[in-house]
């Protein structure tokens, strides 16, 4: 699942999660969109806070056992 999409389903904003991690709302708001890929220590964080919602392949576009990842252009 997208960072995008689990703050979405859990009515969190990018500025809730950057609190939570004490990071500006920006920096999130960038991880949601693609823009940038958060290092290894904030995708762990971010793991962690979704309860495995949210994995590091998903920053990737790697598929998972839980839930395929749609090819470019497939939304």
């Amino acid at each position: 699942m997208k960072l995008q999409e689990y703050l979405k389903k859990n009515n969190k904003k990018p500025a809730d999660l950057a609190k939570e991690f004490g990071v500006v709302h920006c920096m999130v708001r960038r991880w949601c969109n693609g823009e940038t890929r958060p290092t290894l220590k904030y995708m762990q964080k971010i793991f962690e806070y979704t309860n495995g919602a949210v994995t590091p392949n998903d920053f990737f576009n790697i598929a998972n056992d839980n839930e395929p990842t749609p090819p470019d252009g497939v939304a």
